[in-house]
């Protein structure tokens, strides 16, 4: 560091006023270098906004639902006014190309081979639509089941099987009777030991 300060004062004055530009100006480019940065980020984080919303105009559009594809259609032109109507958005999706409807036996059987989860999904789902659907009740109890989840296997056995209460129903009522007898018996058998 002193070797440093001794050059220094040994420079010229024009030597050490080229330095000081040399500095100013390098201190000049790093704030514009820093602004262009992050421009570019704020940039491409909305070019990839607009994307996603034109991917999923295009797949609403495909699916046949026309107002949703010019939702997202509106809200990218928002972000970027320049961009012109897509052709594709015009034209109504190709009815060719729908798949047959199931029926409610093949819908069940491929719901069973779904994870749980996403199963649990569907099941809840067709259950909103139609709640006295045994078939899918009863894939639901079987599910349940199989993923130990309680609460589920519990709600469908109750509305499945109403008669038929799981554990011991009103003996848990005659156990807890004589357990408390049993405690009160031993502290009043406790509480005269001491008297005496």
């Amino acid at each position: 560091m002193i070797y440093i300060y001794d050059r220094y004062m040994v420079m010229s004055n024009k030597r050490k006023m080229s330095i000081w530009l040399l500095l100013l100006a390098v201190a000049a480019f790093l704030p514009s270098a820093r602004a262009d940065m992050q421009a570019n980020r704020i940039r491409q984080s909305l070019d990839r906004k607009i994307t996603e919303l034109m991917i999923m105009a295009q797949q609403a559009r495909n699916s046949g639902n026309m107002v949703n594809a010019e939702l997202f259609w509106v809200q990218a032109r928002e972000l970027r006014p320049s961009i012109p109507r897509p052709s594709w958005l015009n034209r109504q999706p190709d009815t060719g190309s729908e798949q047959p409807v199931l029926s409610m036996e093949d819908r069940l059987r491929r719901i069973a081979s779904l994870p749980y989860c996403d199963a649990k999904l569907l099941l809840d789902e067709l259950l909103v639509r139609n709640p006295g659907n045994k078939a899918v009740r009863r894939l639901y109890l079987k599910m349940a089941e199989q993923n130990s989840d309680h609460a589920e296997f519990v709600r469908h056995n109750s509305i499945l099987n109403p008669g038929k209460q799981a554990g011991w129903g009103v003996h848990w009522y005659f156990v807890a009777a004589f357990l408390c007898g049993l405690f009160i018996w031993q502290t009043i058998a406790l509480y005269r030991d001491f008297t005496r």
